[in-house]
């Protein structure tokens, strides 16, 4: 919100990056990620940006369940069949990772 603008704009940081909180540039990187539009997305324990808001984690999920399922983040929906299918991978020991995927692997020692 406003606060975070104003603690950027008044830092002394080289770079503006630098200021922000690790959750938020886990944030950003996922927000990147999926912007890219790309055919395969893989990302290790997205869920982090979560950790004080539940309400994150799910916006987090559901992104990821529509890039699958729409072939991509808003796009014209008319064209959806005349894009490329999607795919995404990513890493999670959040119980409620498991519930959205189409498919999961137990990894383990």
């Amino acid at each position: 919100g406003k606060k975070n603008v104003e603690r950027l704009l008044a830092s002394t940081s080289t770079y503006w990056w630098e200021d922000l909180a690790h959750a938020e540039l886990d944030l950003l990187n996922l927000a990147r990620a999926l912007l890219s539009n790309s055919d395969l997305l893989c990302v290790h324990k997205p869920l982090r940006v979560g950790t004080e808001s539940q309400t994150l984690v799910n916006c987090v999920l559901q992104a990821f369940r529509d890039f699958v399922d729409e072939r991509g983040l808003e796009q014209d929906s008319s064209e959806i069949y005349l894009r490329e299918l999607r795919t995404c991978i990513y890493t999670s020991n959040q119980p409620e990772a498991i519930d959205i995927a189409d498919d999961v692997f137990l990894v383990s020692h």
